[in-house]
């Protein structure tokens, strides 16, 4: 998966441009592992109906809800962009206008607390979201919770507004259209009848992914991350028309989606199931050193083996197992990075009963051994930022277990 680079990052900052890669996770953000600054909060944006200066409707983000430290960094002809907190790191999101009635927003996060939606809907909207990368969880009216994860789509009826939502792994990084049914219908047909096509029916795409306002995810596929993969590298000097033809795109594939298909069955989880995992998330990086079994864990949490398993890899993207391994490792680089402590301290400290088994896993991982990565890292004078990127740039994926 490509990534950001040094100047686009600093561009997106200072609001002179969109992203071309996702933004490079700084160790500590991704997938909730520990971080080296204090925790950031976040509030999400809402979506609310407000009448222009010609008496137009249309949809705009709810900056209320972002907090007092947010701000219009940038508006140009064709996008606005915002900061979140007066942090820039906290996040940005950039809106274009699509058509008469649809929005686009790129969404940049390095975030982790709940929040809660407070506007309430009164229009027919339809939201559809793509993560790139990190998760996203939302918890319904109902008490029933649903992640999206790197490459899924969601499709969602605004009407079926989550109570909270958060970011489990601390960062996200997405897309999100915003549709307004009633007045993209005409400028959407008008695109079949160029297309001669009559596939182009919002209010279809409605009735066939969310009947009774539900909510459809569905699940990464190569057809999805064509589409989305080309909204994250098009040109800047072709960004508005570029745009207008990938919704487009969009739209004919969600006419022609096969709603059957098992991936595209949303699995849901009750409150008392995350509390449980996320109780058991946090038991098991509080005790490093100890180590446990699964069916320790299911006997001493009170939760069914199967369920514990299902549910740990929805929240946090991974097994039990490769997810206190990544946590371990990520454990180890901040302690040689921010401490004295030897090898074989920080070794025992995150779990490994020898020097020789930790070092050997954190060097399959960042590609260095740890005196290698301490003495490349630290000692010559990097800036936490900068070892924090070339630790993501040297160490492998292990998110699969």
């Amino acid at each position: 998966m490509g990534r950001f680079g040094a100047k686009d990052t600093e561009a997106l900052r200072a609001g002179q441009g969109r992203r071309r890669g996702p933004l490079r996770a700084r160790l500590g953000d991704s997938r909730g592992y520990p971080q080296a600054s204090g925790r950031q909060t976040w509030e999400k944006h809402g979506k609310k109906r407000k009448k222009n200066s010609r008496g137009d409707t249309e949809i705009r983000t709810n900056i209320e809800l972002y907090g007092d430290g947010t701000k219009l960094l940038l508006r140009k002809k064709e996008c606005v962009v915002y900061q979140l907190r007066d942090d820039p790191a906290s996040g940005s999101i950039t809106k274009y206008e699509v058509l008469p009635g649809i929005e686009l927003f790129y969404n940049d996060f390095c975030l982790s607390e709940k929040f809660e939606h407070r506007v309430p809907v009164s229009s027919d909207i339809m939201e559809i979201n793509h993560c790139r990368e990190g998760r996203f969880e939302c918890e319904f009216q109902n008490n029933e919770f649903a992640y999206l994860g790197s490459g899924d789509l969601a499709v969602n009826m605004l009407w079926n507004q989550p109570k909270t939502s958060c970011f489990p792994l601390s960062h996200y990084q997405g897309i999100s259209i915003i549709i307004d049914i009633e007045r993209a219908s005409k400028p959407i047909g008008d695109v079949s009848k160029i297309l001669g096509s009559a596939a182009l029916d919002l209010r279809a795409i409605q009735s066939k992914l969310c009947p009774e306002n539900s909510c459809c995810i569905l699940r990464a596929t190569d057809s999805i991350q064509h589409i989305f993969s080309e909204l994250y590298h098009a040109p800047e000097c072709l960004m508005c028309p570029y745009i207008k033809l990938k919704v487009i795109e969009l739209i004919l594939f969600l006419s022609a989606a096969n709603t059957d298909c098992e991936q595209r069955r949303c699995r849901y989880f009750r409150k008392e199931q995350i509390d449980t995992v996320k109780e058991i998330r946090r038991y098991l990086t509080e005790n490093l050193s100890r180590r446990f079994t699964l069916a320790e864990l299911s006997e001493q949490f009170h939760i069914p083996l199967t369920s514990m398993k299902q549910c740990f890899k929805s929240v946090w993207g991974s097994p039990i197992y490769t997810y206190l391994r990544d946590y371990r490792l990520h454990t180890a680089a901040a302690m040689l990075r921010e401490t004295e402590l030897g090898v074989a301290e920080i070794a025992w400290q995150v779990g490994y009963d020898s020097p020789a088994k930790f070092s050997a896993a954190f060097k399959q991982t960042a590609s260095l051994s740890p005196s290698e990565y301490r003495k490349n890292f630290v000692r010559k004078g990097y800036s936490a930022s900068d070892r924090n990127n070339l630790w993501n740039s040297s160490r492998v994926t292990i998110d699969k277990g």
